[in-house]
């Protein structure tokens, strides 16, 4: 019995691992929702500076920059309209 008892201590404390893992990713997962979100409004409001094409470029652009994890860039677009 001893021996069922350790199992099930072990199977317990697996679980409370795996569970806890399973509680961190989903906060990370809310908190990344929330910050796309957030970045999101930014590029539409940057969108919503320009008119026309320079609007579909503005927002074409800034989720290239957001695809090539290119922050720096990101921030231009925004502030400048292009990355030239």
């Amino acid at each position: 019995d001893l021996g069922m008892m350790k199992g099930y201590t072990q199977l317990y404390d697996l679980n409370r691992d795996l569970v806890t893992g399973y509680k961190l990713r989903c906060s990370n997962h809310v908190e990344l929702l929330a910050q796309l979100k957030c970045v999101n409004q930014y590029i539409q409001r940057a969108g919503r500076l320009r008119v026309g094409k320079f609007k579909t470029q503005v927002i074409g652009a800034c989720r290239a920059a957001i695809k090539a994890n290119n922050v720096e860039g990101l921030f231009k677009i925004i502030r400048v309209g292009s990355l030239t």
